[in-house]
């Protein structure tokens, strides 16, 4: 079993399901509500959880109501909790779900309180995931530990500083307009020591090397209920395949399943089946280029 370091954000998101969106001073019923654990890392430890990993998330911890539920749920799910204390409620995220799309509040938590300082020098791991955090996070293990750095928010707000940091990483994952921001969509571009993956929604994805690019076809459902945390469903799936087969394509397709399915479900932190996940990765299409 592959064991997976994971730093990132354990947020709680509230999500009320709702017809349509209420004007100024007006009320709508929800037709129904649920609570559960959000954000980059705790949706990237789950996913790899669920497909067999060995995770451990390290992440702040505050000491609120919803600090203890996140806590609660992400030890239920068998993950690893390395808890940094904080002092304050649990980031939380409120969502208003309706059929055309949603609207969402961020009420800034102790996440935002985590420090790279707060973590242990040395990590026992495989490898480790940061999870749309600060290039400081990373930048704490290069030479130590192999790496695989989601960016998120940090492409737009230290594009320098990220791209400074691509060749020192195992494997980058992005989306489009985040690799366009990093200026990674065209040579000369540097690449990670394994590979660059770049998401494109229904497009696919692209997983670049410095001998080859692998174009992914996409896998198919029949609806999107919620697109939040496929780009952590996807990289969750491509790292924890990787270190079980080190077959690149084979990460791809697994990856592409995982993120489709992702969206078929509410929230971001969705529970794989792994058997499902490494049938359907057959019908995934992969040409090399």
């Amino acid at each position: 079993m592959s064991k997976i370091a994971v730093i990132g954000n354990a947020n709680a998101d509230l999500i009320a399901f709702v017809d349509d969106l209420p004007e100024l001073d007006e009320v709508r019923e929800a037709k129904d509500w649920t609570i559960m654990p959000g954000g980059s890392g705790s949706n990237f430890s789950i996913a790899a959880r669920s497909l067999g990993a060995n995770v451990t998330l390290m992440t702040a911890i505050g000491n609120g109501k919803f600090s203890e539920l996140v806590k609660e749920v992400l030890l239920l799910r068998g993950i690893n909790l390395y808890a940094i204390p904080k002092d304050g409620e649990q980031s939380i995220i409120f969502i208003a779900s309706t059929p055309r799309g949603k609207v969402m509040y961020s009420l800034k938590g102790v996440s935002h309180q985590l420090r790279p300082e707060d973590l242990p020098g040395e990590l026992d791991a495989d490898i480790l995931h940061v999870a749309s955090k600060s290039s400081s996070f990373v930048e704490r293990y290069l030479g130590k530990i192999p790496l695989s750095y989601s960016p998120g928010p940090s492409c737009f707000y230290e594009p320098r500083r990220v791209r400074k940091l691509v060749r020192e990483l195992d494997f980058l994952f992005v989306n489009e307009p985040e690799a366009r921001a990093l200026g990674l969509l065209e040579e000369p571009r540097p690449l990670p020591k394994k590979a660059l993956v770049i998401t494109m929604g229904d497009k696919g994805s692209l997983v670049i090397t410095k001998d080859f690019k692998l174009r992914v076809g996409v896998y198919p459902v029949e609806r999107v209920v919620d697109p939040t945390g496929a780009g952590d469903t996807y990289a969750a799936a491509f790292v924890v395949t990787y270190l079980e087969t080190r077959d690149l394509a084979e990460s791809a397709r697994r990856a592409a399943v995982a993120g489709a399915l992702a969206v078929t479900v509410v929230g971001g932190s969705v529970v794989l089946n792994r058997e499902v996940v490494i049938k359907e990765a057959k019908k995934v299409i992969v040409e090399r280029e």
